[in-house]
């Protein structure tokens, strides 16, 4: 890859576990924001610049049901400033991301943009944990390969039986002409398959100063448990 490719995210957050959002912050990582920034905090590391060519023109939506500020689950009391409703956003992004929220946690709008994204037979739709099962609801797993959090496997299997549960860290499916899924299971499972996908997708020396800046382990852990 050369130059500063433009990528999109749309990420669903509302009432999610904040370490669910883990495969966004990697990402954030290969964008040129992040490494103008470590350029000015380095100006002197050689190898910076050349990276910047590599990097990532990158716009990340964070979607939720008004603008006001959402809530994480109970506990780390994080919020995060929405910059688009489901009914704002635009559908002609790269990936849809939907981190893992409470089973009660299904806004329409929500289903509604799953719906039409994933009709439009393009780019990638990313899950982590019961996002999963989120996206689920939309019906848009019927005969696809995919995965949740392991302990949410059981009902994921009673409550979409039009899917395949399969029982792995992560799960790719990708057939010709349809929307890619990227699904995993708890969080930290999350981050190792956005490394697995970052790699595939994007420039390898990025991938590689974006896993070592962070101590994530290049060669990362594999989709079996």
């Amino acid at each position: 890859m050369t130059g500063n490719r433009p990528y999109s995210i749309a990420v669903f957050h509302e009432s999610v576990q904040f370490s669910d959002l883990l495969p966004v912050d990697l990402l954030g990582t290969l964008s040129v924001a992040y490494i103008d920034a470590a350029i000015q905090n380095f100006p002197d590391a050689p190898f910076l610049q050349p990276l910047r060519e590599q990097a990532l023109d990158l716009t990340v939506h964070w979607v939720a049901s008004t603008l006001d500020p959402t809530k994480t689950v109970p506990g780390a009391n994080l919020s995060i400033a929405p910059t688009h409703t489901y009914g704002t956003c635009p559908l002609d992004v790269d990936m849809l991301f939907i981190a893992g929220p409470h089973l009660n946690v299904r806004p329409p709008g929500s289903l509604e943009y799953i719906r039409k994204f994933v009709a439009a037979k393009k780019g990638i739709l990313m899950t982590t944990c019961t996002g999963g099962l989120w996206a689920a609801s939309a019906g848009v797993f019927k005969g696809r390969k995919v995965t949740t959090n392991r302990g949410a496997l059981p009902a994921a299997g009673q409550l979409h039986p039009e899917a395949e549960w399969v029982d792995k860290r992560w799960v790719v499916d990708e057939k010709p002409g349809e929307t890619t899924l990227w699904t995993s299971g708890g969080a930290f499972a999350g981050a190792d398959m956005a490394s697995v996908f970052a790699r595939r997708e994007f420039s390898k020396e990025m991938v590689e100063f974006m896993l070592s800046s962070l101590d994530h382990s290049i060669e990362g852990r594999g989709e079996e448990y």
